[in-house]
């Protein structure tokens, strides 16, 4: 009996111990596809990282001032269907191919253990980082834009279209981690704010014009060349009546008449509403304040200038970027700052603030908008494209062609004289909107 009962113990125990094993074996397993299971999960989210790292690059560098080596946008116009990017983790990429073109990435300026797997060394047609217009599919002369207003993609062909809203860029780009590759598609467009202006130029004081200086407030297309003149004696954004096929560089009316007459020398002392449908401002506003026009000067516009209250307007910055106060301005941008002082040449894109006065010189190419808090003053040559804006006075003593608008906010009781030079300033409202969509970059508008 004692014995029957040992050898059911030992059963009983192996038993247990089977079970014991059973269980381990089975803790074991699931540990190990757990821990597969982590691995897997972490290779696919740090991919998907990689891959956001590249769509990162590529923004940035589209967004950058087209004069910066890193830029890689599309700097033909009209804009080129076939043009693509290929952005490569090679020093020495092979020669372009226009309008195909390969760069070497950001990454190549960081040791190999720091470089992130987001495109290939040499061109991939599944794995490399590409950029590229999105296409109409069935038309593939048709770039694809993205109108903000109507929040919808539209098809045009660049070699026609004159719209203010961008093409559509697609960014393609492969993460990858061991054997995990995570591919991804993000769609971006540059976004158009809608603005307002007063004028081409636009005080809020006495104003005074002096030296040679062009001034139009008709509706300019975004595509005016620059040094494109106007006034009385000057035909290159009117009609010249001594040349045949001349290209006119106003928004075109509804009633495809020109916006002014060569008889009366472009005058237009009074508003036109036809010329109101256009767009077109008057050359200068200043409500309620005295203009003073030299006599080496032409102003023309919708009417030529303006200062009583039925056709003069005048806009804080604020309210011409469409804020609702100052402060609301400073969140609603980002705004870069410029430091008080002299601001000898250069290039810059975007929407920049100087809180003091600000002293141009050299040669200086602008494409956003000028918000200074003081007083501005140039000498040199100053293209630019946008807004330009001063809380207190402008003075251009060297060459100066802006097209876009000038805006004088002005304070105390002084008269202003915002050019002692020459100059040509010509109001564009699709430039002054596509020069803000610049300065702001990209927006995301999908991912796949």
């Amino acid at each position: 009996m004692f014995e029957e009962r040992k050898g059911i113990a030992l059963v009983i125990s192996l038993i247990i111990l089977l079970l014991l094993t059973l269980i381990g074996a089975s803790i074991m397993m699931v540990s190990i596809n757990e821990e597969r299971t982590v691995s897997v999960k972490l290779d696919h989210i740090t991919s998907l990282a990689y891959a956001e790292a590249g769509v990162s690059e590529a923004v940035r560098r589209l967004s950058i001032d087209p004069s910066d080596l890193l830029y890689i946008g599309d700097t033909h116009y009209p804009y080129n269907p076939d043009w693509t990017v290929y952005i490569l983790l090679n020093d020495n990429p092979q020669e372009n191919e226009p309008p195909i073109y390969y760069t070497s990435s950001v990454q190549m300026s960081f040791p190999d253990s720091q470089r992130l797997c987001y495109t290939t060394e040499n061109v991939d047609s599944l794995y490399s980082l590409v950029i590229h217009h999105k296409i109409n599919p069935n038309d593939t002369r048709e770039i694809i834009y993205y109108n903000w207003e109507k929040m919808k993609e539209e098809s045009y062909n660049p070699e026609t279209y004159t719209g203010k809203f961008f093409p559509v860029e697609v960014i393609e780009v492969t993460g990858v981690v061991g054997t995990t590759r995570k591919r991804g598609t993000v769609e971006v467009a540059r976004k158009s704010s809608r603005t307002y202006a007063a004028a081409a130029l636009s005080c809020n004081w006495d104003v005074e014009i002096r030296g040679k200086i062009i001034c139009c407030g008709h509706n300019h297309v975004f595509t005016t060349p620059w040094g494109t003149d106007a006034g009385a004696e000057h035909f290159d954004c009117f009609d010249d009546p001594y040349e045949t096929d001349d290209p006119i560089w106003h928004v075109t009316r509804n009633d495809m008449q020109p916006h002014g007459d060569r008889k009366n020398q472009y005058k237009k002392p009074s508003v036109d509403l036809k010329c109101s449908d256009a767009g077109c401002l008057p050359g200068i506003s200043a409500p309620e304040h005295k203009i003073t026009i030299g006599r080496s000067s032409d102003v023309r516009g919708n009417p030529d200038w303006a200062n009583d209250s039925t056709t003069a307007s005048f806009f804080y910055l604020y309210q011409m970027l469409g804020a609702s106060d100052w402060n609301e301005l400073e969140e609603l941008f980002p705004w870069q700052s410029i430091v008080p002082g002299n601001l000898d040449g250069g290039s810059y894109t975007g929407l920049y603030k100087c809180d003091g006065d600000l002293y141009l010189s050299g040669v200086i190419n602008f494409t956003g908008v000028l918000w200074v808090t003081g007083k501005i003053k140039q000498t040199g040559h100053f293209y630019a494209r946008g807004i330009v804006y001063s809380q207190e006075n402008i003075r251009f003593d060297g060459n100066v062609w802006i097209l876009g608008a000038v805006t004088i906010e002005g304070s105390g009781h002084k008269t202003i004289k915002p050019f002692n030079g020459s100059g040509v300033l010509l109001y564009s409202s699709d430039e002054i909107e596509r020069a803000i969509a610049q300065a702001q970059g990209y927006r995301v508008i999908s991912r796949k």
